[in-house]
């Protein structure tokens, strides 16, 4: 069930209920008490962090990968790794009808952090159509582990609750700065 919106949360007369101070503190007293909760902020935050990394990393790896590849080229596999992510939405929806959310996601994460794996040690058009194949096991972790973090949630902490999961793509901001300066202090060009 998905937190109330503003149409819904309005109170007698059309006026909208706002959330009290300790309402908020009560709520954010139980959320942290939330194991499931909590490793559904986390696993936000570094999904996101992977995602935002990823795309931002193409370019380079793809110069990278195959010599020669003009920038504009490389930017292409931008545009190719989005219309992949689209394409492993619809399946993902598709498969959710017969298969549990959670090993789904437990699936496409192991099968996205292979290709990733593949993408690092393998050279040529073969690490290059693994870092974009990641964008296809991505296409469905966001809303599943939005899902899933909320889930276990009271109907009074979900608002809250659903305001901390979606802040939790700050590791967005976060992970490409660091894995620049990497980038930057290894063999990367």
């Amino acid at each position: 069930r998905f937190p109330d919106t503003a149409a819904s949360s309005q109170g007698a007369g059309g006026v909208k209920d706002s959330l009290s101070w300790t309402k908020l503190c009560t709520s954010a007293g139980r959320l942290v008490r939330n194991r499931s909760f909590g490793q559904g902020v986390l696993a936000q935050f570094f999904y996101v962090a992977a995602q935002v990394s990823v795309w931002s990393f193409i370019i380079r790896l793809v110069q990278f990968k195959v010599p020669g590849t003009d920038e504009k080229a490389a930017a292409d596999f931008i545009s190719i790794s989005l219309c992949i992510f689209i394409l492993g939405r619809f399946v993902a929806s598709a498969l959710m009808c017969v298969i549990q959310d959670c090993v789904l996601l437990r699936a496409y994460a192991v099968l996205a952090f292979g290709c990733c794996g593949i993408a690092a040690r393998a050279g040529g058009s073969l690490g290059v159509a693994a870092v974009c194949a990641t964008s296809f096991f991505m296409s469905m972790m966001f809303p599943t582990i939005f899902s899933l973090a909320i889930s276990s949630l009271d109907d009074e902490d979900r608002e809250v609750g659903a305001s901390v999961v979606v802040m939790a793509i700050v590791g967005g901001a976060i992970a490409p700065p660091i894995m620049g300066a990497i980038s930057d202090a290894s063999s990367i060009a």
